[in-house]
Parts: C-alpha cells; sequence; structure tokens
C-alpha cells in the first residue's frame, strides 16, 4: 500500500514536471539517503557517559542471557512429577487428551 501510494506520488511529481531530469535525480536521492541511513549500524553507543564498543555491549548481552539460562536448567526432571501434577490440577481435560496415563 505505502509502495503503491509512493508509485502515484512520484509518477504525478514527474508528470507535472517541466525539468523530469532533475525531478528523476531528485527521486533518486532522496530513496538512495534513506537505504543509507537504514543500513548504518552504529559502532559506539554511550552507556552512564561511557562508550560503549558495539561488539562489546553483543558479547556482554550474549553472556548474560546464556549464563541466564544456564541457572534456569533444572537438572533431573522427573516425567512422572510433571505429568502427576497436570492430571491432578486439570483432571478432565488430562483424562480426555492422554487416556492412557
Amino acid at each position: 500500500m505505502i509502495q503503491n501510494a509512493k508509485q502515484i506520488y512520484y509518477s504525478n511529481l514527474l508528470l507535472s514536471s517541466e525539468n523530469k531530469t532533475e525531478v528523476t535525480w531528485n527521486i533518486i536521492n532522496n530513496e538512495s539517503v534513506k537505504v543509507q541511513n537504514m543500513n548504518h549500524t552504529p559502532s559506539l553507543f554511550k552507556l552512564n557517559n561511557t562508550n560503549i564498543h558495539i561488539d562489546q555491549a553483543a558479547e556482554a548481552f550474549t553472556n548474560f542471557f546464556l549464563n541466564l539460562v544456564d541457572s534456569l536448567k533444572v537438572n533431573n526432571v522427573n516425567i512422572d512429577t510433571a505429568i502427576s501434577l497436570l492430571r491432578n490440577l486439570y483432571p478432565v481435560i488430562f483424562q480426555r487428551c492422554y487416556p492412557s496415563y
């Protein structure tokens, strides 16, 4: 929908212009600036007046979530306990879905 609106707008702009070459270049420059700005990834950002390199931030972010996952891992999960809990909490639904349990 947005692309169609742009196409109509630019077509009307070109049709009504006296210098089609200049208008064409203005459209191209306008659109290419948008693409350049969208592809720009900052290499630094500020946190509490401290410049942090984007690679350091990405590594810290990754490590935080990896450590979080490790701390949340549940060892020795007993499948029978989980099934019993579900059976006790939702007996009618559980029996319908899993009659063999």
